[in-house]
């Protein structure tokens, strides 16, 4: 759960996430179409890799449905067990459904 957040899009923009965990990160914008896709390099962060890019895209396939794609794309830092990496992809894969989900009641 995202605790606070500032909301800006435009490229090369940073913003702090913070969860009401007190755990946060900051995600700068690299690329977007400011229309319908998105990419953010996340920094700073408490994730077990030493780079990591969420990438998130709608694409409206009529007027009854829309997609919401969101995929990561990571590498593990130096040191990270086989069993820590697995763990971490799994719940990588969780946190992109869940933002999948969540998107649903936007559109």
């Amino acid at each position: 759960m995202i605790n606070q957040c500032t909301n800006n899009t435009n490229q090369g923009a940073k913003r702090k996430l913070t969860y009401t965990m007190g755990k946060s990160f900051f995600e700068t914008v690299t690329e977007t179409n400011g229309v319908d896709s998105i990419a953010f390099e996340l920094s700073e962060h408490f994730f077990p890799c030493k780079q990591m890019i969420a990438r998130m895209s709608i694409e409206r396939i009529d007027d009854n449905n829309t997609t919401f794609k969101t995929t990561f794309e990571y590498k593990m830092a130096d040191g990270v067990s086989h069993g820590a990496a697995s763990k971490f992809d799994k719940l990588i894969q969780k946190l992109a459904v869940d933002i999948a989900h969540k998107a649903k009641g936007l559109f």
